[in-house]
C-alpha cells in the first residue's frame, strides 16, 4: 500500500481515511495506491460531503381574514419538508397556500428540513391573520335643530377615516347629511358604514283640548318642548282677560285661575315664550278648549 490521494492535494499513508469536520471541499474521488515488485495498481472511491440544508421562509403575512395565507421555503436540492403549525396544521409541501384564512391560523409555523440525510436546524415563521373591524353606527336618525349627535366606533383599531376628514374614532355632528366612516386594522383590513342624520325644526307640540275633571286622563294643558327651554305662558279668556300666568321649566295649566279657582268650560287663548335649540327666544300661541 503506497497511500491515499484526493481532492485539494489530500494525501495520507494511513490504511483508512478519517476527515475531521468534513466540508463540501472534501467531496471528490479518493485513490488508494498499491505496489508489489514491479506491479502498480490503484482503487478509487467517490466520497460526497453534502452541506447542511438551509431554506429561508417567505410569506405574505399579515393577511386579512378570508384571503389566502401563503408561505414558502426556498428550494433545496433533494429537500424533504415537514411543516407543523397552529390548529393541527401539517404539510410536506415546499410551498403552502391556505385559502380563506381565519384567525385560528395565527401563530408560529415550524419547518423541519432534511436533504441527503442531513438535517437542518428547525426554522419558524410567525404568521398573522387579521380580523376585519366589527362595528355598527346604528340606524339613521333625526334630531332637533340646535342639538348634536355623536357618531362613534369602538376604540383600538389602527385607523379611522370619516367623510368629514376626521381621523378620530368618533365625531359630533349638528348638520343634516350622510356620514361615512372607514375603520381599518393593519395592514388594510377595512370596513365601512354610514349613517344619515336629519335635522328637524322640532316646533312645540300641543293638544287643543283638555278636561280637568281629575279622572287622571288629560287633566292638564301643557306644551311639549322637544329640547327647547320654556320660559312662561299666559292664559286669556274669551274677553282677553289674563286669568293665569305660569313660568318655569314645566308649564302645565290645571284649569284654574291665579286665585286657584276653576274656570268655566270654554275656549281660551294662550301665549308662550321659550328658548329654542338655537338659543333664540320664540313665541308660540294658540287656542285650547277646556271641557269638564
Amino acid at each position: 500500500f503506497t497511500g491515499w490521494t484526493g481532492p485539494n492535494g489530500f494525501q495520507s499513508s494511513d490504511d483508512s481515511i478519517l476527515i475531521i469536520n468534513a466540508d463540501t471541499v472534501n467531496s471528490g474521488i479518493y485513490t488508494a495506491g498499491f505496489s508489489g515488485n514491479v506491479c502498480f495498481s490503484n482503487q478509487q472511491i467517490q466520497l460526497d460531503v453534502h452541506p447542511i440544508p438551509h431554506a429561508g421562509i417567505v410569506s405574505n403575512s399579515p393577511v386579512c381574514e378570508g384571503n389566502s395565507l401563503n408561505f414558502i421555503a426556498t428550494s433545496v436540492d433533494n429537500g424533504i419538508y415537514q411543516w407543523t403549525g397552529p390548529d393541527g396544521f401539517a404539510s410536506s409541501q415546499q410551498a403552502n397556500f391556505l385559502a380563506s384564512a381565519d384567525t385560528l391560523m395565527n401563530g408560529y409555523y415550524y419547518l423541519n428540513l432534511s436533504a441527503y440525510g442531513c438535517f437542518a436546524e428547525t426554522d419558524s415563521v410567525l404568521l398573522r391573520v387579521i380580523s376585519f373591524p366589527v362595528f355598527d353606527l346604528g340606524n339613521d336618525t333625526a334630531i332637533c335643530g340646535g342639538r348634536i349627535v355623536k357618531l362613534e366606533t369602538p376604540e383600538g383599531f389602527d385607523a379611522y377615516q370619516w367623510s368629514t376628514g376626521s381621523i378620530s374614532n368618533s365625531i359630533v355632528v349638528d348638520k343634516s347629511g350622510t356620514y361615512t366612516v372607514t375603520v381599518t386594522n393593519f395592514p388594510d383590513c377595512s370596513r365601512t358604514d354610514n349613517m344619515n342624520v336629519e335635522i328637524l325644526p322640532c316646533e312645540p307640540k300641543v293638544s287643543n283640548v283638555f278636561s280637568p275633571n281629575h279622572d287622571g286622563h288629560n287633566d292638564e294643558f301643557y306644551i311639549a318642548f322637544d329640547g327647547a327651554t320654556p320660559i312662561d305662558m299666559d292664559i286669556y279668556n274669551r274677553w282677553g282677560e289674563l286669568i293665569r300666568s305660569l313660568s318655569g321649566s314645566v308649564l302645565k295649566w290645571d284649569g284654574k285661575n291665579d286665585n286657584g279657582k276653576d274656570v268655566p268650560d270654554g275656549v281660551y287663548y294662550y301665549i308662550c315664550h321659550y328658548i329654542n335649540n338655537y338659543s333664540e327666544r320664540q313665541t308660540f300661541k294658540g287656542f285650547v278648549e277646556l271641557i269638564r
